[in-house]
């Protein structure tokens, strides 16, 4: 195991594997659930421009991240899981960009730990796509 090297190349092959093995395989099946329902009716029914306004009373913050995915996912569920699950799997590899960038000398360590953030059940709500 010391001698074994880990490119960055080997880190995103093996960080998207990971993710598509643990969540993506699942996409086919999953739906809307919880706030999803609403915020596709508001990108449905309104100009983006609208997301604004809709979020200003509880998360202000949030109308930009829906103002960029609307226009790429559309309103169809299975768009919203693969740009879910390609957010999650860009998360993963900034993880370990950037703790290999504070810990140099650990790479092997680090891209343990990228692996395990990746799958690691903290964001429970990978199915609420939308949200």
């Amino acid at each position: 195991m010391q001698k074994i090297k880990i490119s960055p190349r080997t880190m995103v092959i093996a960080l998207a594997a990971l993710c598509l093995l643990a969540f993506g395989f699942l996409i086919p099946w999953l739906g809307y659930y919880w706030d999803d329902w609403e915020t596709i009716l508001v990108g449905k029914q309104f100009p983006l421009g609208e997301f604004w306004k809709y979020f200003s009373g509880d998360r202000p913050f949030a109308a930009w991240t829906y103002m960029i995915f609307t226009p790429l996912a559309g309103s169809t569920p299975m768009a919203w899981h693969i740009v879910s699950l390609v957010l999650r799997w860009l998360t993963a590899l900034g993880f370990w960009w950037v703790f290999g960038m504070v810990w140099p000398t650990r790479r092997k360590q680090v891209a343990w730990a990228a692996l395990l953030f990746a799958v690691y059940p903290l964001f429970r709500q990978q199915p609420i796509a939308v949200s």
